[in-house]
């Protein structure tokens, strides 16, 4: 079996691109020990010419095109025609430290794993590849990923650690199509159903912070969408919560319910500044979401999340402070 496999989702990035893949053929493992499946997902600018050059080139590369389904078609896509024993997700505008895939793989094997999460570092979008600086001082603690979240509040998205592909397929775990925020209950899921799970603190993954980004975008249709979107993360997130949560303690389902909450907190706040609260009210409503539970403090310290929740579950409270944003903005 094929040690790893690394799924690419690939949709006008051709900016990004080759610094991506550079990074991911720049490893120290043997080309027949993994594969990069990039997923072309109906690209229109130069990224396809790029991923197929790459392909041509390096034989652990290939490359699927599909019609345009978002990020988490391509990952569904790419996880579909994978054959490794773990799956690592990587965006196509990020990368990874250069000779930090066998690093990775012996610890997981060596600890038989799950599931192995990796620290990440945010770098600007002009950043270079950088070497894996290991962290040798840290002890490898296992622990189930139940108790991973009791413990921590994990972030949600799921290009910051690597998961058995066999979990995957006997879950049925896959992205929900059209919608952003796709990770939410992806990510948590994948750790409740890891057995044996550990996070190392060594810098393995370069998050590129663009401006451009869809989740930075002020158009108005992208912003309800959005909110849309938020609403759908706190549905699915209550769902994954009902079917997993004989896994897990009252310290995990305390901060997942938080979790779950803290997208409508967020929504609210979106909605407020771009002076939508009305659009975001009707979706609350009819989904029945009203009123809005708690966040944990050990993950959301301070009064202004107390505060927080008295506004958003007052409509009226939070008109009336949009109303006030809106005349201090002019």
């Amino acid at each position: 079996m094929m040690k790893l496999s690394i799924i690419v989702p690939c949709y006008n990035v051709e900016r990004y691109l080759e610094r991506c893949l550079l990074s991911l053929v720049h490893q120290d493992l043997d080309a027949t020990q993994y594969e990069v499946i990039v997923v072309d997902d109906g690209a229109t600018d130069g990224s396809g010419a790029i991923a197929d050059r790459f392909a041509a080139q390096y034989p652990q590369l290939k490359v699927i095109r599909q019609k345009n389904q978002g990020v988490s078609g391509a990952r569904n896509n790419g996880l579909m025609n994978s054959s490794g024993k773990y799956v690592f997700f990587v965006d196509s505008d990020d990368f990874i430290a250069e000779n930090s895939l066998g690093y990775l793989l012996e610890i997981a094997e060596q600890h038989d794993l799950d599931t192995l999460a990796f620290n990440f570092k945010p770098v600007p979008e002009d950043a270079v590849l950088e070497p894996l600086t290991k962290d040798d001082e840290s002890p490898v603690s296992v622990m189930s990923g139940a108790e991973f979240i009791s413990t921590t509040n994990p972030p949600a998205m799921a290009w910051w650690y690597m998961v058995k592909r066999s979990i995957l397929e006997r879950e049925q775990l896959q992205f929900p199509v059209g919608h952003m925020l796709e990770d939410a209950a992806f990510t948590p899921a994948v750790f409740l159903c890891s057995e044996r799970m550990a996070r190392i603190d060594t810098v393995c993954y370069y998050y590129v912070q663009r401006g451009s980004s869809i989740m930075h975008s002020i158009d108005h249709d992208h912003c309800i969408k959005l909110l849309s979107d938020y609403c759908y993360a706190y549905g699915s997130m209550d769902a994954m919560i009902e079917k997993y949560k004989g896994k897990m303690d009252a310290s995990a389902l305390s901060r997942l319910r938080s979790r779950r909450n803290s997208y409508i907190y967020f929504a609210a706040a979106r909605a407020l500044r771009l002076g939508v609260l009305s659009d975001l009210y009707r979706m609350l409503k009819a989904e029945g979401m009203l009123p809005v539970g708690a966040l944990d403090q050990r993950d959301f310290p301070g009064m202004k999340w107390k505060v927080m929740k008295v506004l958003i579950n007052c409509p009226a409270l939070m008109r009336a402070l949009g109303s006030i944003y809106k005349l201090i903005k002019r």
